[in-house]
């Protein structure tokens, strides 16, 4: 059993190692693939704003230049790349989630194994700490037979020794007083009896010697394998430790994993869509159809954090720079039943939200007056509210009825209450 449970634990362990070994082989493996993914996926997104941003303004000239067609297509390129490199992405990760899931099932399959083992071994200690302690017991009981045994052998022995002493002074005075020679006769016989009953005695003391050496001799080997079972579970309860510790190193990493494949696939879908949108684009298009491609475009594109500076510029540009008669503001969607750009508008305020540590309204500095400006400016567009400055009436207005001088003028009054000037030539 000792043996059984030496190459159960000895395989466990090797097990153990290899789990190990393969996982960080095939996760370092595809990690790396993942890096340089991801690295091309950045380049490529890098040149689809690029792309954009250059076909941005072209639409946005008041005179488009002939080049207007080549940035298009650039465009479309650029998009069908990024779309190509997503999808690599998100296999590379979904593949490292679901090297992750085999391993994990591996990794679960040893240790309930490894729970087995120790559940086994514990039952062979518990039972040969039994074994130790009757044992001890019994060789207890010999030692006692045994002192019984040589008390008897003793006594035994003394009084074969006195009547010996005796039978040799009977046969001394035989040859001066034959009238003695019965009782030497008797005194033999007594003799006789007490050589037998003494060999009797020494034979039952050596059998309970014997007894004793045997039970030692078990007790030692029950020892020994008491404690061969003790190193054992220590061990297994090492290597459970080890398990454990994979195990939640797998878990977090597997959450990690899921979070990415889940983030890769969201990226996938949006610009999916980025790219199904600049393939619609025409060049013979009128300015709003194409803008609101662009902000589609824009809008799928903020899925992705790391664009948000970039796309905060677009934005700006294409709300007040790229038509000056403000349509722009008029574009509507099922999804957007408030304005497109408002839409977008939104969308980028929170991405900058969750970018940002959130802080109280107090402990904002004067640098970041403009910004609030600007989102005081995006909440009034919501619910636009005309102040007739002759009676202060509030009437409510149609956002897509209003241009920017309009709001401007609307606005200034609030915002000098709160904030001075600093309205003043922020846009």
């Amino acid at each position: 059993m000792g043996k059984d449970f030496h190459k159960r634990v000895s395989d466990l362990e090797s097990r153990l190692t290899s789990i190990r070994e393969d996982s960080d082989t095939c996760s370092s493996s595809t990690q790396n693939d993942q890096v340089a993914c991801q690295r091309s996926l950045a380049r490529a997104t890098g040149d689809a704003m690029s792309t954009l941003k250059v076909l941005i303004q072209h639409l946005g000239n008041s005179q488009p230049s002939s080049s207007t067609d080549s940035a298009l297509q650039e465009m479309k390129s650029a998009w069908s790349d990024v779309n190509f490199c997503v999808e690599t992405c998100c296999r590379y990760a979904r593949d490292h989630r679901d090297s992750l899931l085999s391993h994990g099932d591996d990794l679960r399959k040893w240790s309930k194994e490894a729970k087995i083992v120790e559940a086994e071994l514990h039952l062979s200690l518990r039972a040969a700490q039994n074994d130790v302690a009757s044992e001890t017991a019994s060789l207890q009981r010999h030692h006692e037979d045994m002192e019984v045994a040589k008390s008897a052998a003793d006594e035994t022995n003394r009084d074969h020794m006195e009547v010996q002493r005796k039978y040799y002074e009977v046969r001394e005075w035989a040859s001066s007083f034959p009238t003695t020679w019965d009782f030497q006769q008797k005194l033999q016989i007594a003799l006789e009896a007490r050589g037998r009953s003494l060999k009797q005695a020494e034979a039952n003391l050596e059998k309970n010697r014997i007894r004793v050496m045997k039970a030692e001799t078990k007790l030692d080997e029950h020892k020994s394998h008491l404690e061969t079972l003790s190193t054992l579970a220590q061990k297994v309860s090492g290597i459970q430790a080890k398990g454990h510790a994979l195990s939640r190193r797998y878990k977090a990493i597997a959450e990690d994993a899921a979070t990415t494949s889940d983030a890769m696939k969201s990226l996938k879908a949006s610009y999916r869509e980025a790219f199904d949108l600049s393939n619609k684009m025409r060049i013979e298009m009128y300015k709003v159809d194409s803008a609101k491609y662009l902000l589609g475009i824009i809008d799928a594109a903020l899925e992705d954090n790391t664009l948000v500076n970039e796309l905060a510029e677009l934005i700006h540009y294409m709300e007040y720079r790229f038509d000056n008669t403000g349509r722009i503001h008029g574009i509507v969607t099922p999804e957007h039943p408030y304005g497109l750009l408002h839409g977008v508008q939104r969308k980028l305020r929170s991405q900058q939200l969750r970018m940002e540590p959130h802080r109280a309204f107090d402990t904002y500095p004067i640098r970041d007056m403009k910004s609030l400006a600007a989102l005081s400016f995006d909440m009034m567009r919501y619910i636009m509210v005309e102040i007739d400055r002759s009676d202060r009436r509030p009437v409510r207005v149609s956002p897509c009825r209003v241009g920017r001088n309009e709001l401007t003028d609307m606005l200034r009054h609030n915002i000098r209450m709160n904030w001075g000037d600093t309205f003043e030539g922020d846009y």
